[in-house]
């Protein structure tokens, strides 16, 4: 009986190996998972209650990413672990911009402050300010 146990153990890791080898090879594994850099970022995940009506805990992370940026995230429960990624593929402008804006240039005021024997003025008023 023990003996029967290890071939079923032996076959499983074999069919397993090459399983997992044909995946490898065919670019499945690797490509899936390709995280852009190592930032760790610590989060917790929202949880309901029983009746899924509350959320009893909720905690945001973020994460900053440009174009073409994977973000990979484990999440670990003790027992198992998942890994997902988030690729941020491409950015679309939904609705076309209908008006142009026109943006002012806020007020500054300048001071000058002298304080040198015969009381010279190093900055004038008319040289700083917005014309």
């Amino acid at each position: 009986m023990k003996r029967c146990r290890n071939e079923k153990i032996k076959w499983f890791s074999s069919k397993l190996l090459s399983v997992l080898w044909k995946h490898i090879i065919c670019g499945i594994l690797t490509s899936e998972v390709h995280c852009t850099r190592i930032t760790p970022i610590q989060g917790n995940v929202a949880n309901m209650d029983d009746s899924g009506k509350r959320i009893q805990e909720i905690t945001t992370t973020v994460a900053d990413l440009t174009l073409k940026e994977t973000l990979c995230l484990n999440f670990s429960d003790g027992m198992r672990t998942q890994i997902h990624t988030i690729e941020y593929v491409r950015m679309e402008q939904q609705f076309p911009i209908s008006a142009s804006y026109k943006f002012g240039i806020p007020v500054i005021t300048t001071t000058c402050i002298c304080d040198c024997a015969g009381a010279e003025q190093y900055c004038s008023m008319d040289e700083y300010k917005y014309k």
